[in-house]
């Protein structure tokens, strides 16, 4: 798998800010070692993979939806790169999606700010004001 230019560093500031507690994919279970092998080898800050169960469809946004309401208030946030992910986030969803390679979204209910590339995003997280 290939980096997004400018990820591990950027994550590495961004986690500075905002502490990344997870990682969150739509990857199964199966995978989680050879994920968190990925990850340490490119340098990503250290934290769990959370991964989707068996049981699930295979890349289900919704799922991944459902995992960011249920660990609200723990997760101030989350950086994805999937615009499908904006259509399963419910209305009252009251943390922030960080939609990155986007540079707009179809909704205006929730808050949802795009970035086309790290360095732009990494800009918007420290000027939004989230504390952890």
């Amino acid at each position: 798998m290939d980096l997004i230019d400018g990820a591990v560093e950027h994550v590495a500031m961004v986690n500075d800010i905002i502490p990344i507690v997870a990682y969150i994919t739509a990857r199964p279970t199966g995978v989680i070692s050879g994920t968190t092998f990925w990850l340490r080898k490119h340098g990503f800050p250290e934290a769990p993979v959370i991964a989707r169960p068996p049981e699930v469809n295979k890349y289900s946004s919704d799922w991944k939806a459902g995992i960011l309401v249920r660990v609200y208030p723990f997760v101030v946030g989350i950086i994805d790169d999937h615009p499908k992910l904006v259509q399963y986030l419910p209305a009252n969803y009251q943390r922030t999606l960080f939609l990155i390679t986007h540079d707009h979204h179809p909704r205006d209910d929730i808050k949802i700010v795009c970035g086309i590339d790290w360095l732009t995003m990494y800009d918007k997280i420290r000027g939004n004001g989230i504390k952890p």
